[in-house]
């Protein structure tokens, strides 16, 4: 399972959420210029759309520790303030010989909730300037495409598929253009990888447009699994790894 900042809240912080992760005035101006430089307003972001300075300073810790800028929507809601000290009781309950059990927390349960997930991570990594929006964009295009072209009914594998492709894959891309930069750099010549910015790049080739090893993803994580699914050869549960697992519509609640 998903331990330490990756998943973005801690115990710690669902008592106090700023007290790991100091974030100052300051840093919360200066993600707010880069919202207003990428979106041409004054505007800030919409309250549904706006990540908890908590959300902030979780991802910039990601990146602090190498790690790649994937978070867990079964926490990265909107409003996430709200909902740290629901998430802790959600966390555990009483067994029955007075012990607290964990409990498993899930994830959206359609698309539509994913979409507000999507935002409020979207909005953060514009914030603090570790992605361009034309690479977020892509990758929620693509995530209605695939939906769309394969059907709801598979909406748990293709959530799996992108818990994925942002806590592995991410990397593995990140990786592969580290590589592809040094040996550019070594012949004289230049790439698309920029080290100061080096998840940009790894977002653009998420959805595998023009890039071979991730369309092989899809393919393997979700499209060639959905064929099978909705030729009736298989049926989900036989695909599913059990770690990213979803709500139900009647359970989400206030997200």
């Amino acid at each position: 399972g998903l331990v330490g900042s990756e998943m973005c809240i801690r115990d710690s912080e669902q008592t106090d959420p700023r007290l790991d992760h100091p974030y100052s005035v300051e840093k919360h101006v200066a993600a707010l210029a880069n919202y207003h430089q990428t979106y041409g307003t004054k505007s800030d972001p919409p309250k549904d759309q706006a990540p908890s300075k908590n959300q902030l300073a979780c991802l910039s810790q990601l990146i602090e520790e190498g790690l790649p800028p994937a978070v867990v929507f079964a926490l990265w809601r909107p409003h996430s303030d709200r909902l740290i000290k629901t998430q802790k009781l959600r966390g555990s309950i009483l067994g029955s010989g007075g012990e607290l059990v964990p409990i498993e927390i899930v994830g959206p349960c359609d698309i539509r909730v994913w979409d507000r997930s999507w935002a409020v991570f979207k909005t953060a990594l514009i914030m603090l300037g570790l992605v361009d929006l034309g690479p977020l964009e892509q990758d929620q295009r693509n995530m209605h495409r695939l939906l769309e072209q394969y059907g709801a009914d598979n909406w748990i594998l293709l959530y799996q598929a992108d818990c994925r492709a942002r806590h592995e894959f991410l990397l593995d891309i990140q990786v592969d253009l580290l590589r592809e930069h040094q040996a550019a750099t070594a012949a004289g010549t230049t790439s698309p990888y920029d080290p100061a910015r080096p998840w940009n790049e790894a977002f653009n080739r998420l959805t595998g447009e023009g890039h071979h090893p991730s369309v092989n993803f899809w393919y393997r994580e979700f499209t060639e699994p959905a064929i099978t699914i909705n030729s009736r050869a298989n049926r989900i549960p036989y695909f599913l790894g059990g770690e990213s697992p979803i709500a139900s519509n009647q359970n989400m609640g206030e997200a």
